[in-house]
């Protein structure tokens, strides 16, 4: 089509079979169960993208991502019509807004997206289920390393929340998970490679030394934080996510890479593991070297204003 000269695109006519979806779910889930929390949300909709794609070979091309929390879909492409609501400490609720979409009962894809919704609902609204969605999702992650170190973080969890005391966790339960983990970590992610190794060297020595589990687990969920930076702009990771999006993601990895090394050579100060390690040694002298400079530059604004007050 041609206006003014200028080459116009065709309109499309396609369904959005992701806004579908959405309302369907949502609509279906508040009438039968209740509020849809967000965790809930995200795992109906990646399931559903897996379900379809390799059972009816039908991609809805969803915007998701693994990250945190596992595979996700990025709210910013579907919050024109989605309201996410934060006001519950540790609950997110996701609920529709505006009208109904457009769409035909009868469509084929429609059809086989409803019987999903079903089909989900039964299997996972019970108290349990969401866990057990979760469960199912990892195991369709890209990476062994994603489950194995999930693994960790629940025990480690589940850890700080026991009253119930067992005897040599750290090396009967902790540390063995820690290992299964570390020896599954992803080739792919070489450019991290050091601080992998160095988060590896204050984890086993601060293990050995009597740090508390809660101090552990601090350090296990800022390594995973840090990880999920870079988790989510791998080639395997994504899927209907535009340039633009990935590269204000990869635009934030530098600092939030200093951030997280900071946070370790702070956690090795703290738990005062000098001569501990020689690798750990090394990241003591890079904090040393950093804290200097920071304290250096204090002392000459601390000058700078003294000579402008004379």
């Amino acid at each position: 089509m041609t206006v003014g000269g200028k080459v116009m695109a065709k309109k499309s006519n396609k369904p959005d079979y992701v806004k579908i979806s959405t309302f369907l779910f949502i609509d279906e889930y508040e009438s039968r169960i209740g509020e849809v929390r967000g965790v809930i949300f995200n795992k109906f909709m990646t399931l559903l993208n897996y379900d379809l794609k390799n059972t009816k070979n039908i991609d809805i091309k969803p915007p998701h991502c693994w990250y945190r929390w596992g595979d996700e879909v990025v709210k910013y492409y579907i919050k024109s019509y989605t309201k996410w609501d934060h006001e519950d400490l540790g609950i997110t609720t996701v609920s529709w807004r505006g009208s109904t979409p457009d769409f035909s009962l009868d469509d084929p894809t429609v059809i086989e997206i409803r019987k999903y919704i079903r089909k989900h609902i039964e299997e996972y609204s019970d108290i349990d289920g969401w866990e057990r969605a979760i469960d199912t999702l990892y195991g369709k992650a890209p990476y062994p390393f994603q489950n194995e170190y999930r693994k960790l973080r629940e025990n480690l969890k589940g850890a700080t929340t026991r009253s119930v005391y067992i005897q040599d966790y750290h090396s009967n339960v902790l540390i063995p998970l820690f290992d299964n983990a570390m020896k599954t970590f992803p080739n792919a992610f070489s450019e991290i490679k050091k601080e992998k190794s160095d988060f590896e060297s204050v984890f086993r020595v601060a293990s050995e030394t009597g740090t508390s589990v809660g101090e552990l687990r601090e350090m296990i969920e800022e390594f995973w934080f840090f990880f999920c930076y870079y988790l989510r702009v791998d080639k395997k990771c994504h899927e209907n996510i535009s340039s633009e999006t990935l590269e204000v993601w990869r635009s934030s990895i530098p600092w939030e890479k200093e951030l997280y090394v900071r946070s370790l050579q702070d956690h090795a100060y703290d738990m005062q593991l000098q001569g501990k390690e020689k690798r750990i040694d090394i990241l003591l002298a890079e904090r040393e070297e950093r804290v200097k400079e920071f304290n250096d530059l204090l002392e000459e604004f601390r000058e700078t204003d003294q000579r402008a007050e004379m």
